[in-house]
This record gives C-alpha cells, structure tokens and sequence, in this order.
C-alpha cells in the first residue's frame, strides 16, 4: 500500500520520514512517553528513529499491516503549551499537492492490523502539543478512514477507506490520560487483560481494553469508576 495522506484545516498527516527524525527524537526526550507505551526506548536516539522509520514504518505501509502517521499542525501561528514543537521541512510530506501538508510535528497516530477486518490502535503526542485537541482530531482522522468502506474505483494499492470492522485500543493500567481520550473518541470499555504488554526492558504489564466498531457513532462513552475521568485536563497525551 502507498503512504495515505489525511488532513484536516489544523492538521496535517502523513508516513513518518526522515525530516521527521529530529522532532521525533526530540519529542521522545520526555520521559512520559516511553513509560506509557512500553515500545519506546529511553533514551532514545537518532538512530532509534531512523530504525523506526526505515524498520517498521516503511515496511508497515509497504504490506498494509502497519499504518503509521505523523501528525502536523499546519498553522504555524498556533503557539504550542509547555515544551517545543519541532517545525518539518517542507519536503517533509510530498503526497498532498503543494506545500500546506507540512508545519510543527505534534505526535504519531497508527493502525496495527491483527487479523481480517480488525486493528488495534497507538498514539502518542509532543508534550508540547498537549491539552489543545490535536490527538483527538488526528485519530478522528484515521478512525474515519479506517472505517470508511473503499471505493471500487479505487487503486488496489491507494484505497478511500479501509473498511475495517473493529479497532481496539490498550492503555496499561494507570494511564488515564489515555483512557480518557479514547473514551472521548466512542471507544467502549471491555475489560482488563492481565500481563498483555511487554514492554521493551521485559516487563509484562496490565492493560485496559476498549473496542469501537464501524457502526458505532463515535460519541464519549461512559466508563466504569476508577478507570478514567472524562473530562480531566490533558486529556491529549500518551497511549
């Protein structure tokens, strides 16, 4: 599958590349993203990111089996919270006719596919870039065109939609900022799964399990007490 460009008027999204790498290896500093997704490295590296998007990235789009995408704010008059935001060059994303698919890196957003019709989903964001929406609409971005059924018309290795059936989402326990959002998103709470996430030192960890489905209509859910709060301050953060 070719790269899939999604954009919106604030966002722009697209494959990770390597003008991202010094946004990425800069956002990826802050400590509270390798804790709360477990496959990141810490300390990370340049070259943990040209891994990364030469490793998983590249080969992931190429078998449609690992969709990734940066996300971008495209007004660059946007003024970023506590942290920095990195600003991409402007080759950084040639898929979408002229230049405006390009502005401040603000986090990844991606699509694992398990098995037939379903993945799971991941994303983390800039600490900069928190607390002002920009995940949320990033993963409206891709859950619309996940869910979104492919034209005939398409090209076999460029489709409209996906026409998936189920995406799961996987926070581990005491991540509630990430619980929040996919709450926020129409994700529904399913439970606890026990010792289901390694992480990258060997640890195994609980995690909590939502699902959304294709006709579900994408409004907050209701969670269960102690899970997450909706409506908590920074709700834009890390899964």
């Amino acid at each position: 599958m070719r790269n899939v460009s999604l954009w919106s008027n604030r966002l722009a999204l697209d494959a990770p590349c390597a003008n991202d790498v010094a946004a990425i290896v800069d956002a990826c500093q802050d400590p509270q993203i390798p804790r709360w997704t477990g496959s990141i490295p810490y300390p990370y590296e340049e070259d943990d990111a040209l891994e990364y998007i030469e490793g998983v990235v590249a080969p992931g789009w190429k078998s449609g089996h690992e969709l990734v995408w940066a996300f971008h704010i495209r007004d660059e008059a946007e003024h970023p919270n506590e942290g920095t935001l990195i600003q991409v060059p402007r080759d950084a994303a040639d898929q979408v006719p002229g230049d405006e698919n390009v502005g401040l890196f603000a986090g990844v957003v991606s699509l694992s596919m398990t098995s037939g019709r379903i993945a799971s989903m991941g994303v983390w964001t800039a600490r900069g870039a928190r607390g002002r929406g920009y995940t949320a609409e990033a993963c409206r971005l891709v859950l619309d065109f996940a869910f979104r059924e492919p034209e005939e018309s398409d090209p076999k290795d460029l489709p409209s939609g996906l026409g998936l059936s189920r995406i799961e989402w996987r926070a581990m326990v005491g991540n509630e900022a990430s619980a929040g959002l996919a709450q926020r998103l129409g994700f529904s709470y399913e439970g606890l799964s026990r010792r289901a996430l390694s992480t990258v030192n060997g640890r195994l960890l609980d995690v909590w399990i939502a699902g959304r489905l294709a006709g579900d209509t994408g409004e907050a859910t209701t969670w269960p007490d102690g899970v997450t709060l909706l409506g908590q301050e920074n709700i834009d953060t890390n899964h």
